[in-house]
């Protein structure tokens, strides 16, 4: 906290929303950072602050983890355990990509209709009219057209790449 990079409301979102770990946890993860990202008066950890443009240098790096697998991901399977580091970085910093543009691309109440639910119960031609591959590759497509300014991204993705500051 002494560093300014404390990710209190991060965590509180938890606290608040809840979590259940055998949902799976891009919903979760990615909305308690989007929060952090919004609330928090610090650039905190996964993102500071930086989803979408973290995200653009993802893809133009060939460092973007496959969203379908991340979302399947249930019980820190895999992108979201311990074992990998920089894939538990990146799969934060996708889903707070991801949950940011569907709140602010289709309101919080469709995305709250799937929060907290595992990626095969949800009905997703229902709830935003297209499948789920469809949502990915928009997204992708509207974050690579972002006119982002990314050198403090690249900077990050850097740092974040090298052995010595993954965290």
């Amino acid at each position: 906290m002494g560093e300014v990079r404390a990710p209190i409301v991060h965590e509180l979102t938890h606290v608040l929303a809840g979590y259940t770990a055998a949902n799976g946890h891009w919903t979760q993860e990615g909305f308690a950072s989007f929060m952090q990202d919004e609330y928090g008066e610090d650039t905190a950890f996964p993102t500071h602050k930086m989803d979408h443009a973290l995200v653009k240098v993802l893809i133009e790096e060939r460092s973007a983890l496959p969203m379908l697998e991340v979302m399947r991901d249930r019980n820190r399977a895999k992108y979201f355990g311990l074992r990998s580091p920089w894939e538990r970085w990146v799969a934060y910093t996708q889903s707070t990509s991801l949950c940011r543009y569907l709140i602010e691309r289709y309101g919080p109440e469709r995305f709250f209709k799937l929060y907290d639910t595992p990626f095969e119960a949800i009905d997703f031609p229902a709830l935003y009219g297209r499948s789920a591959e469809t949502l990915v590759n928009e997204w992708l497509t509207y974050v690579r057209e972002l006119p982002t300014d990314t050198p403090k991204a690249r900077a990050l993705f850097h740092s974040m790449k090298a052995p010595s500051g993954r965290q």
